[in-house]
């Protein structure tokens, strides 16, 4: 314990981690496991572990005053993923198919001494509820469009979604649900802080970004609409 604290110490005067972390913050358990760990701005990051499993998945769920069209467009606008992001330096579409599903590259700051990491994903997106209820499903995989990288480490794997429900005029929550082996030589509880702060970064910027580029994507939503896919407005 005393060698995870100076090691923490550490860290923290290389920016790696925040003065206020505390790697022992779980605030209660719920009825399906998942362990609340932070909660920050009306996002709660809770994280589960089966037995198998050497580090926990992690997910953050908040709100954002905004339908879920509206949110779906911000996370379709993979170009623009670098402004919103946690540590997101490069991100852009690979490949995008006609049934929704998408291949792209992203890579990740990784924040001397650490290297940068990067991984191809697959991503599929399904709707139920004439488009009331939304999900972003992604994993890594290997593909020949983007083989590694000099000095960039591949992520050994990352598996999530973003799930986005209509609570009508409260918003959409939003859900976000991480696994990620970041690959390499990493301590693991440097893994599990980096897992914990992706996603709640993440929802924070989503929200952020939703806010900052509202009205920029109608047209593309109307499109959406047109399709039938989501039903109507």
């Amino acid at each position: 314990m005393r060698a995870r604290t100076r090691a923490a110490a550490t860290l923290v005067l290389f920016g790696l981690l925040p003065l206020s972390w505390d790697p022992a913050s779980a605030e209660g358990t719920d009825a399906l496991g998942w362990k609340t760990v932070r909660e920050d701005a009306g996002i709660v990051v809770s994280q589960w572990t089966a037995p198998e499993q050497r580090l926990p998945r992690f997910r953050a769920v908040g709100m954002i005053p905004a339908t879920p069209l509206e949110v779906l467009a911000v996370i379709r606008d993979v170009d623009r993923h670098t402004e919103w992001r946690d540590r997101c330096r490069e991100s852009r579409v690979l490949a995008r198919q006609g049934d929704g599903s998408t291949v792209l590259y992203n890579r990740n700051d990784g924040s001397w001494p650490a290297a940068d990491r990067d991984v191809v994903l697959a991503s599929n997106l399904t709707s139920q509820d004439d488009g009331r209820k939304i999900e972003v499903r992604f994993r890594s995989i290997e593909s020949p469009l983007m083989p590694p990288r000099r000095g960039v480490v591949r992520m050994a794997s990352l598996v999530g979604y973003y799930r986005l429900e209509s609570l009508g005029s409260e918003g959409t929550r939003v859900e976000y649900q991480i696994d990620v082996d970041l690959g390499g030589r990493v301590p693991r509880f440097i893994t599990r802080y980096v897992s914990e702060q992706m996603p709640l970064n993440t929802v924070r910027g989503l929200r952020a970004q939703v806010a900052k580029t509202r009205g920029r994507y109608d047209e593309s939503i109307r499109e959406w609409l047109d399709t039938g896919r989501f039903g109507a407005e």
